[in-house]
């Protein structure tokens, strides 16, 4: 044999030894990739599993808070009339809404009642008579969300609760007068206090002296008594009416809106027009103003920014969140459209005190006007 003939030989001998070596490992790939897919399908329908699970236990949440959140309100609707009253109505509702298809049945350990401070937002459970009511679901056991991929892992159910507090906030109808002397500079401040020293008269405002038969009236302003203030909600007022002049000889001509052609601020204060902490304020002379304070006295820290009223437009507004401590505009207590204004609470107010508009020595101004503040009684999920 020559020697090309001998390479042709074991160039062939190669060829064919490889060609077996790749017929003989082809079937192991491809049973390693059969295993693979299948790990991997497994592992995807797992998934799918568990989103489905996933998803059915949080849709089932959502349906049970929704429900004890009505039944909630249901029982504090009814809680002025009776505890078994309430308690009827909360079960009642309960009913209606539906649970991961089933409806809700509420026992009577499910049910317990409390008393709402809207002032101070807490719960007192030993106050009577009660105001609110609370709700309280679980799905637990058997009676839980049923599970498919859980299942496979030993888990069938997953066990849900819900609690929900409602208070029925009862209406306020509260009426007061505001002095055409009130001075709102003096708010919160004691006895003895002196605003607008400087005026030109000498004949500065003193809190709690007065002097009727010198014409001389007490400047310090109208707290609203009985009013809970919580702060980010709106207060209106029903009515603020009467007339007042901001001379004694003078006849009371002026509506709460003030004289709109004379507008004035805090003229003669002791530090050009902030005092005591609160803010100068521009507005019609004669018109009712007001000043909202927190519990500790307003001099102790420094005054907001001022807030201007000059304008007709400025007055014109649908809704005014003044700062703590910042004297602000309140007039009739609606805008031109006759849409009743709102105050927004600021944050930290615990008193709002009434007082009338004018530059110095409110105490000698004539004539009276009253205010009435309503709200009607109210269902309000607390916590």
């Amino acid at each position: 044999m020559t020697l090309l003939e001998r390479s042709d030989t074991r160039f062939m001998e190669a060829m064919w030894k490889r060609a077996v070596q790749r017929f003989a490992a082809r079937p192991a790939r491809r049973g390693i990739s059969v295993i693979y897919a299948i790990v991997v399908l497994v592992m995807l329908i797992g998934v799918c599993s568990l989103a489905v699970d996933l998803g059915r236990v949080q849709l089932a949440k959502n349906e049970l808070q929704r429900a004890v959140d009505a039944a909630a309100r249901a029982g504090a609707a009814k809680i002025s009339s009776s505890k078994k009253a309430a308690r009827n109505a909360a079960k009642q509702v309960a009913k209606l809404n539906l649970v991961d298809g089933e409806q809700l049945t509420l026992a009577n350990s499910n049910i317990t009642y409390t008393y709402y401070d809207e002032t101070t937002r807490t719960f007192s459970p030993s106050h009577t008579p009660p105001n609110a009511v609370t709700v309280t679901a679980k799905l637990e056991g058997t009676n839980g969300v049923p599970l498919i991929f859980g299942a496979v892992l030993g888990r069938k159910f997953q066990s849900i609760h819900a609690t929900a507090t409602a208070a029925f906030i009862t209406p306020i109808d509260v009426t007061g007068d505001i002095s055409s002397a009130a001075n709102p500079w003096l708010a919160g401040m004691p006895n003895g206090t002196v605003a607008n020293p400087n005026n030109p008269h000498h004949n500065p405002d003193i809190a709690g002296k007065s002097n009727p038969n010198a014409g001389y009236l007490n400047p310090s302003p109208t707290l609203i008594s009985n009013l809970p203030l919580q702060p980010g909600t709106a207060i209106t007022f029903a009515s603020v009416s009467g007339f007042s002049n901001n001379d004694n000889d003078w006849d009371p001509i002026y509506d709460p809106d003030g004289n709109g052609s004379w507008v004035v601020h805090n003229r003669y204060s002791s530090s050009g027009g902030t005092e005591h902490g609160m803010s100068d304020l521009y507005a019609p002379i004669n018109a009712v103003v007001g000043v909202f304070l927190d519990d500790n006295a307003p001099n102790m820290t420094s005054p907001p920014p001022t807030l201007n009223f000059s304008s007709e437009a400025s007055r014109d507004f649908n809704t005014l969140s003044p700062q703590l401590k910042q004297v602000f505009f309140i007039g009739d207590g609606v805008n031109s459209s006759d849409d009743v204004q709102q105050f927004i609470i600021p944050s930290g107010a615990t008193r709002l005190y009434i007082g009338q508009m004018d530059e110095y020595e409110w105490n000698n101004n004539t004539g009276e006007r009253t205010y009435r503040f309503t709200r009607p009684g109210r269902v309000e999920l607390v916590k």
